[in-house]
């Protein structure tokens, strides 16, 4: 195979690849948690040591505005999870990281080549 036949190849792979590697992004930024459906109400101790309940999204750990004050029958709701955004964030870090290091060989060997054909 000639050198020019083995470099349109990779250019027509790099542009396919490129291709994927954007509607792969895309999905992963549409997939964000943006409208927080689903949620449970939480307590939460505030300053002063009094309880709030607010609601808490069960996905990224959102605490969304319009607190209420507190009900005998609220004893028996969940804390609110302080480290559940941290471990949403984490995972969507996790998420692109994959994305990126899925594509990243290809055009590593692109970025490769064109060097190679730029110094000789």
């Amino acid at each position: 195979m000639s050198t020019t036949n083995s470099y349109a190849q990779l250019v027509s792979r790099l542009l396919r690849t490129s291709a994927e590697f954007r509607d792969e992004h895309n999905h992963w930024m549409n997939s964000a948690c943006t409208t927080h459906d689903d949620y449970d109400w939480r307590r939460r101790r505030i300053a002063g040591g009094g309880i709030q309940i607010a609601r808490q999204c069960l996905r990224c750990g959102h605490i969304m505005s319009n607190p209420r004050k507190h009900s005998p029958e609220d004893i028996y709701l969940d804390e609110i999870d302080c480290d559940l955004n941290a471990r949403y964030v984490a995972s969507r870090h996790a998420e692109l990281d994959a994305i990126v290091q899925k594509y990243a060989a290809t055009a590593h060997t692109f970025v490769s080549t064109i060097g190679r054909k730029l110094a000789g």
